[in-house]
């Protein structure tokens, strides 16, 4: 399988290479030069996605920050919402943890701020084997 994508700014056909089994190549241009041109023609606009969901959790784009992952661009939602109630950044060691379970709803009243230790804890007691030997989750 190939898949095809359009340069932002001349709209070439610009082919995406497979990086491995599953990571396919993100381009957005087709060369520097058309990024530049756009760039001149957009100067307050960002070339990268304003908002993007990894792994279930939803990230802003934020290269500024100092927790940001991913070549240093991107933020989890929920700790911008948690550093946000508390108006400081977050420490290493504290996780904001979605009560719902639902890791999309990032609304202030649904996270709560937890030590990476009672975070595990938590997942620990909320997770039980079956006689399969898979986790199952008991509320």
């Amino acid at each position: 399988m190939r898949e095809i994508k359009l340069c932002r700014e001349c709209k070439k056909e610009i082919p995406i290479k497979r990086y491995g089994r599953f990571k396919w190549q993100n381009k957005i241009f087709c060369n520097r030069t058309c990024y530049i041109n756009w760039k001149r023609k957009n100067p307050n606009k960002k070339a990268y996605k304003e908002k993007v969901i990894i792994s279930e959790y939803a990230y802003i784009y934020e290269p500024e920050h100092p927790s940001a992952i991913k070549n240093k661009r991107y933020v989890a939602e929920h700790r911008l919402v948690a550093e946000k109630m508390f108006g400081r950044y977050l420490k290493q060691n504290e996780i904001p943890h979605h009560l719902n379970g639902n890791k999309l709803d990032n609304r202030p009243e649904n996270l709560q701020l937890l030590t990476k230790n009672e975070h595990c804890s938590m997942n620990a007691i909320s997770k039980r084997r079956n006689k399969n030997g898979q986790f199952t989750v008991q509320i």
